[in-house]
């Protein structure tokens, strides 16, 4: 098989090839796993933002963060979530993680691992079966987003 500028095709590709956004491209400390075949950088690149290889050196010193997130050098140890009450701040021990992209406040991770605003998360509606319900517009919007990310995966890997 033909790959893209500056990546070579592997039968076992990495599970955590050297990325920009991961120490500026560096290599990892990495449990050794084998992936399904298909192209990935040849050293000394590293994948951008874009799917690119780049030189590890045009790597930014502050990787770019997908929308509502922020890059951190001290990321949280406990992120609000919006499967952990509803995406309010939580009571935390205080832990340095590795550097990365976190939430902006007032958004929260959502199951996708996207920032979205806390008051789209699952809110606390008790009937009188005191059943759980999902807020319904952060729902059908949750819903219709991954509905087309399936289609889209099915459509293209044909």
């Amino acid at each position: 098989p033909t790959c893209p500028a500056n990546m070579v095709y592997s039968t076992c590709t990495s599970s955590c090839p050297p990325k920009c956004s991961v120490e500026n491209g560096k290599p990892q400390d990495c449990v050794y796993k084998c992936n399904a075949p298909g192209c990935e950088c040849q050293a000394p690149f590293a994948l951008n933002e874009k799917g690119d290889c780049v030189p590890r050196e045009e790597c930014s010193s502050t990787p770019t963060c997908p929308a509502n997130m922020v890059y951190s050098t001290c990321t949280s140890s406990c992120p609000p979530r919006c499967s952990i009450d509803n995406g309010k701040p939580q009571d935390c021990v205080y832990k340095c993680n590795a550097p990365g992209c976190e939430c902006l406040p007032p958004f929260a991770l959502d199951d996708d691992n996207n920032c979205v605003p806390v008051e789209e998360c699952l809110t606390n509606i008790t009937s009188t079966t005191n059943i759980t319900l999902p807020n319904r517009r952060g729902y059908i919007f949750r819903y219709i987003k991954r509905t087309v990310q399936k289609l889209i995966s099915i459509i293209f890997l044909r």
